[in-house]
């Protein structure tokens, strides 16, 4: 059987109760699309059945495959690490079960920009925020790469809004939630060079009060994600350099006044002087990469 062009892989869970409603509207984003040569993987985090059912009604639709993910329960990085690990595509295209796409040529337009462009490895299209209900469109970004503020602040956007190729060398680091996608562009940019920007607005972003970055992602979170980092990359004197270059720029009205990390900054610098010495463990307690390893509960549609 020939392999598909790209891979979606979607890492679902209940959602607090939101997740099957979600993760259907994102297949009939998925079933208008013009470009069909793809699959779909959905690796299932929850404790009831709901997901599931959602896939066994959409497998006579396009070609599901569906994971039972029992293992790092409620770990958003380890769940999306197990789609891609059996991805068979060309190109990866992660999509978050909350989000969708807002064109129906989203996969073509992807699928000919790496076409076009075969040095890079990965890249990042525009984007649009909405609401719980979808009752509006807002705030229209294009994503920007800025190498040096990067794990300061993400400007490329969620993994939603990202693609690459299909390299086992690629995996979201599972000790990380809330910085799993800037830490993620940060050793992409390391590894294979700057990303492709599609400024084609593609993928819908839902902002909602039960999404991670408002439950999860409490402010120690995000510190110790921030220390983790940091010491990971040996980066202590470019995230504070990134930091005065960030205010620079919001001082000069080249970002948003409330965009970046200073409360955190400053709080990391107060309180944990030490963070290039002492380690943090944010997780499992290991800073190594997970090797890409298929989950044993796999039923493929």
């Amino acid at each position: 059987m020939q392999c598909p062009t790209i891979s979606i892989c979607i890492p679902a869970y209940e959602m607090h109760g939101k997740g099957a409603e979600f993760l259907e509207q994102l297949f009939e984003s998925i079933r208008q699309q013009t470009f069909q040569d793809f699959e779909v993987i959905v690796s299932d985090h929850s404790q009831d059945s709901a997901i599931r059912e959602i896939c066994t009604k959409w497998e006579h639709v396009f070609p599901i495959s569906y994971l039972h993910f029992t293992e790092q329960r409620g770990n958003s990085s380890a769940n999306l690490n197990n789609a891609l690990n059996v991805a068979k595509g060309e190109i990866i295209k992660p999509m978050h079960q909350d989000d969708f796409f807002y064109s129906p040529t989203a996969l073509q337009e992807i699928v000919g920009a790496v076409s076009r462009n075969p040095d890079f490895v990965w890249g990042a299209s525009g984007f649009v925020h909405t609401d719980e209900k979808r009752s509006h469109f807002y705030r229209y970004q294009t994503p920007v790469f800025l190498p040096d503020t990067q794990l300061i602040r993400n400007t490329i956007g969620a993994p939603s809004v990202m693609f690459f190729r299909n390299h086992k060398a690629i995996s979201f680091d599972e000790n990380l939630i809330w910085m799993n996608d800037a830490e993620l562009t940060y050793r992409l940019n390391a590894q294979f060079g700057r990303p492709f920007i599609l400024e084609t607005t593609l993928v819908v972003i839902r902002q909602w009060s039960r999404q991670v970055t408002h439950t999860l992602a409490r402010k120690t979170v995000r510190l110790n994600e921030i220390r983790y980092c940091v010491r990971k990359h040996h980066c202590w004197f470019r995230f504070i350099t990134a930091e005065i270059l960030l205010r620079f720029r919001r001082i000069c009205g080249l970002v948003p006044a409330h965009s970046g990390t200073s409360d955190l900054f400053e709080s990391l610098v107060e309180s944990h002087p030490e963070t290039r010495q002492q380690p943090v463990d944010v997780g499992r307690g290991d800073h190594t990469q997970p090797q890409r390893k298929a989950s044993s509960e796999k039923s493929a549609r």
